[in-house]
C-alpha cells in the first residue's frame, strides 16, 4: 500500500521549479553520482558526519530499546513499543514545528543544539529507562526521540542538507550520504549496544548504573 501510494504521489507531483530551470539551462548531469564524487565529496562527508550521532541515537531507541526492556529489564514486550508509539505521535507535530522554527532561528543553531542535547541526555535517558517505570520510560523516549531527535534535528535536517548542494546533483548526493549513514551507523547501532551491555554486565558496571537509576 505504501509503495503504491508513493508511486501515485510521485506520478502526479511536478518537478521543482529549480530542477526545471536546471534542465532548461542545460545544467542537468548525465552522470550525477560521478559529479558528486568529483566535486562534492567533502560536502557528502560532512553530511555523513552530521548524521552519524543522530543515526546511532535514533536506532538505539527504535532498534535496541525494545530488546533491552524485554530481555534485560524483564519488562512486558510492549513497554518500549508503547513509549515509541507515544513519541512518534508527538513527532507528527514536533517535526513540522522543528522545520518552522529553523526557518526563524536557522538550521545550524537548532541542529547543533539538538546534537549537544543528544550527548547530554544520553546517560539520563538510560537511567530513566533503568527505573523500569512505564511513565518514566515514556518520558525518556518522548524527550530523546520526539523532542531532541525528531523535532530539533530531523525537523530542519531535510532543508539543511538540501541547501548544501546544487540542484543538478542534490538527490544523488543526499541518497549517497543518507544510505551510507544508514549502513555504517544506523545498522550497526543495535548490535554495538547489545555488545556493550553484555560486556558491561560481565564487569558489573551496568548493573551498578541500573541500581543508581532506582534511587
Amino acid at each position: 500500500v505504501v509503495a503504491i501510494a508513493g508511486l501515485v504521489l510521485r506520478y502526479f507531483t511536478q518537478e521543482s521549479a529549480m530542477f526545471q530551470d536546471a534542465v532548461a539551462e542545460g545544467r542537468k548531469q548525465s552522470r550525477p553520482m560521478q559529479e558528486v564524487l568529483r566535486s562534492h565529496k567533502r560536502t557528502v562527508q560532512l553530511m555523513i558526519g552530521a548524521g552519524a550521532a543522530t543515526a546511532i541515537a535514533s536506532y538505539s531507541i527504535q532498534g535496541y530499546l525494545p530488546a533491552y526492556t524485554s530481555q534485560q529489564l524483564k519488562l512486558p514486550a510492549n513497554t518500549a513499543v508503547i513509549a515509541i508509539t507515544v513519541a512518534s505521535a508527538i513527532s507528527v507535530v514536533g517535526v513540522p514545528f522543528g522545520g518552522w522554527l529553523s526557518d526563524r532561528v536557522g538550521r545550524r543553531p537548532l541542529m547543533i543544539g539538538g546534537g549537544i542535547a543528544i550527548a547530554v541526555f544520553a546517560v539520563p535517558f538510560w537511567l530513566m529507562v533503568g527505573t523500569r517505570s512505564l511513565p518514566m520510560i515514556v518520558l525518556a523516549v518522548t524527550i530523546g526521540f520526539a523532542i531532541i531527535l525528531n523535532s530539533m534535528v530531523f525537523g530542519p535536517a531535510g532543508s539543511f542538507y538540501s541547501e548544501q548542494l546544487p540542484t543538478e546533483v542534490r538527490f544523488s548526493a543526499l541518497v549517497l550520504a543518507r544510505e551510507t549513514t544508514a549502513v555504517v551507523f544506523s545498522g550497526t547501532a543495535p548490535f554495538i549496544a547489545t555488545l556493550l551491555v553484555h560486556i558491561a554486565e560481565r564487569d558489573d558496571v551496568f548493573a551498578r548504573a541500573r541500581d543508581l537509576g532506582k534511587i
